[in-house]
């Protein structure tokens, strides 16, 4: 019960700061006691801050009011991208998730180099920070996890099957560490320090090496059986068409990941390209890279549209490392999405296109570590038979 009004107590502060206690009360539904010991302790602990306005709050009469808001200098986080494919990415954010430092280094081969490598990174991250100011560790990887004992219980862009990662990292460092899949890690991070706040039914696709894809229903992040929702990556879009390293046949992932992009433009003889040299080729004229970006794009904008018809978000976000807006792959996408879904879906659907920085994912994973710290989270569990819910706790 504790937790659960901690949890409702930071939901609300993030989506609505600065805010006075009455304010949180009334929005939460808490009790004014017990919004008065979850502040004090928030305030005890650093991360939030008070100060008091000129005047009474909302113009009502009265006595000034003092407000909270969070002390985004109290706490710094370090977030790991670990992404087959990419270098090992590490970023330092403050308790907001705004990026202060970041390194890339080539990604180790095992699980214990990874945590080696980010336990001998930390020095450089913290700068002359303080060491005590770094109150956590966030990890995100592409594969199912169980956020709750922080094992990647099955990667297979990474080989990894029931590695505890979050636990050698928190053994390597001495710093609390949380594990998330990496597009749960971004809807973390868009829901309370990004482009959802105010949205409780959203959905967020990333767009890169693989696919990842995240959900928000009334909220909360939906995590499905055994953390399973999500895989978009694994639609089949193409029956009987190529294998997939999953192991199946017309993945999505098979025809609109930038990987495999780049490799179908290898095998077309049209040389070793990047994703954004295979756009401009199309937007020149050539044909086989023209129908190479169309393809995918249209493959991924039939599974959004599915996403459309089964969730019905109210925001879409589709956030891409490297195609823009105006791209032959978005320009496919978009207009196989809308084509798709339903007239009354079309009109009111908040679609977000967006060219992200390439740190993003680890900017994520920082959120995590950042949310937790503000939950008062104390890291990886030990326990292996923690239920899950199904929804973010």
């Amino acid at each position: 019960m504790r937790l659960t009004a901690r949890q409702k107590f930071v939901e609300a502060f993030t989506l609505h700061q600065p805010i006075s206690r009455v304010q949180m009360a009334e929005i939460t539904g808490l009790s004014k006691g017990a919004v008065s010991v979850i502040s004090r302790e928030l305030i005890e602990q650093g991360a939030v801050k008070e100060y008091a306005t000129l005047g009474p709050a909302n113009g009502q009469f009265g006595r000034p009011s003092v407000l909270l808001e969070l002390a985004p200098e109290s706490a710094f986080f370090v977030g790991v991208c670990i992404i087959q494919g990419a270098p090992l990415l590490l970023v330092l954010t403050d308790l907001l998730g705004n990026v202060i430092r970041e390194q890339r280094l080539p990604l180790p081969g095992t699980p214990e180099q990874v945590a080696q490598v980010i336990r001998d990174q930390l020095p450089a991250l913290r700068g002359d920070l303080p060491p005590g100011k770094v109150r956590g560790i966030g990890l995100a990887l592409s594969g199912a996890v169980d956020h709750l004992t922080g094992i990647c219980l099955h990667s297979a862009n990474l080989g990894w099957q029931d590695v505890p990662i979050a636990a050698l990292v928190e053994e390597a460092t001495g710093l609390p560490t949380w594990l998330e899949n990496d597009a749960h890690a971004i809807a973390i991070s868009e829901r309370f320090f990004g482009r959802s706040r105010s949205t409780e039914n959203f959905s967020v696709v990333t767009v890169g090496y693989s696919i990842g894809c995240a959900h928000f229903v009334g909220g909360e992040l939906y995590r499905g059986y055994h953390g399973g929702a999500g895989e978009i990556a694994h639609l089949t879009v193409q029956p009987g068409g190529e294998r997939c390293r999953c192991g199946k046949r017309g993945c999505l992932d098979t025809l609109a990941a930038h990987s495999a992009l780049e490799r179908h433009a290898r095998e077309a003889g049209l040389g070793p390209l990047t994703v954004r040299e295979l756009d401009d080729l199309a937007e020149q004229g050539d044909r086989q890279a023209l129908a190479l970006l169309t393809t995918a794009g249209e493959a991924l904008g039939l599974a959004l549209a599915h996403i459309v018809q089964i969730n019905r978000p109210e925001q879409l976000l589709i956030l891409d490392e490297v195609s823009g807006e105006r791209s032959v792959y978005q320009q496919a996408m978009r207009a196989a999405l809308e084509d798709n879904i339903l007239p009354r879906f079309r009109r009111d659907l908040n679609l977000v296109l967006h060219q992200e920085a390439p740190n993003f994912r680890a900017r994520g994973a920082a959120s995590v570590a950042s949310r937790a710290h503000l939950l008062g989270l104390t890291g990886t569990p030990t326990s292996l038979d923690a239920p899950d819910s199904g929804v973010l706790r």
